[in-house]
């Protein structure tokens, strides 16, 4: 590639849900589906993985694929976990929004931090980009990996990131128990110095 001056961060973590749902060998095929081609593009890759679960990927890991171990019991939230006595989202599927899962959502961005500080193959912009984001791409599996080794030639001095709700609009709900969706984060990026602000 010309321009390879883009890292993809992304990570995995072995939470509750994912363990139910990865209880029979059908559901651990598709699941894989959706994250191994991601683990095959040829662009740059800081992939932190849950160390429950690490060997089954660490294979993925060459010249422009990291494997960073992480125990999901260290990210910053972690340590307020006693502090919740009555957690309870508005959702339509309470067993996937559950605390561990908002833990894993809010730290995307911690991530992207650590990855920018790793620094591992030199490069100014970083990109999250969601393990299992290939569930919503209607292509094949090639087509979806031209797609994530082209984000590299999307060059972007600011912080893009997608949205649901209008940012201009104001929403009428329970901030402690309703999920605002102004951000999306699936998919965000830029270059590291403007992330880190």
């Amino acid at each position: 590639m010309e321009n390879n001056d883009l890292t993809i961060v992304s990570a995995f973590m072995a939470n509750i849900t994912a363990a139910k749902y990865l209880e029979t060998n059908e559901n651990n095929r598709k699941y894989d589906e959706h994250f191994i081609p991601l683990l095959r593009a040829n662009v740059n890759k800081v992939i932190f993985i849950d160390t429950t679960v690490i060997d089954k990927y660490k294979s993925y890991e060459n010249h422009n694929t990291r494997i960073v171990p992480f125990v999901k019991e260290s990210g910053y939230l972690y340590g307020h976990i006693e502090k919740l006595t009555d957690f309870h989202l508005n959702t339509n599927n309470p067993e996937k929004d559950t605390a561990e899962f908002m833990f894993t959502m809010c730290n995307k961005t911690e991530w992207v931090r650590e990855a920018t500080a790793l620094d591992y193959f030199n490069t100014n912009r970083f990109m999250w980009v969601d393990f299992g984001i290939r569930h919503i791409f209607r292509c094949t599996d090639e087509e979806f990996i031209e797609k994530i080794e082209n984000l590299n030639s999307k060059p972007h001095d600011g912080v893009r990131i997608g949205t649901i709700w209008n940012l201009n609009s104001k929403y009428i709900f329970d901030i402690y128990r309703s999920i605002s969706w102004y951000f999306a984060g699936g998919v965000f990026g830029g270059n590291a110095s403007t992330l880190l602000k």
